[in-house]
């Protein structure tokens, strides 16, 4: 018997799938991300992906934090 997983775990997604998790940004904007280094780029084969782990990271560091 085959069992759904629980949790998404992957490590990688497609861009397409990145620009969605970051509110639906443009081409041209997740473009530059990847080129500036703020997002990081997973190639396998011709397909390229980029690292969950890259999103949370710039997320976290374009968070406005307010200060009590």
């Amino acid at each position: 018997m085959e069992t759904a997983p629980l949790a998404d775990d992957r490590l990688i997604i497609s861009g397409p799938e990145a620009r969605r998790k970051l509110g639906d940004i443009g081409w041209t904007k997740f473009c530059e991300l990847m080129k500036t280094g703020e997002l990081e780029r997973v190639n396998i084969g011709r397909r390229s992906f980029v690292t969950v782990a890259s999103l949370h990271a710039y997320v976290a560091r374009n968070t406005e934090r307010k200060s009590g």
